[in-house]
């Protein structure tokens, strides 16, 4: 969650890159750099409002994945990717 903060308070505060907040929030579960994740998506930006709930979502599924999910073996990958679709 302080990567969320650390992301609104680094002088970004109109917009956050999701790629940005996925990679930072991440980082703690051992998948960051790409060596074991896969983040796929266009360019989008989340406004301030949305910028702690998806990076609390992410942190959630990430501390379930990191005991139970490809996290947790040593070979696991994590696959992330989105889409905007209508605007």
């Amino acid at each position: 969650m302080s990567a969320a903060n650390d992301l609104l308070i680094s002088g970004r505060v109109e917009s956050t890159s999701l790629r940005a907040l996925v990679e930072r929030t991440l980082t703690p579960f051992g998948v960051e750099g790409g060596q074991r994740s896969k983040l796929s998506g266009g360019h989008l930006q989340l406004p301030p409002r949305l910028v702690v709930a998806v990076a609390l979502g992410l942190y959630e599924l990430a501390t379930n994945a990191a005991e139970y999910g490809a996290p947790s073996t040593a070979y696991g990958v994590i696959d992330l990717s989105w889409k905007v679709v209508g605007g």
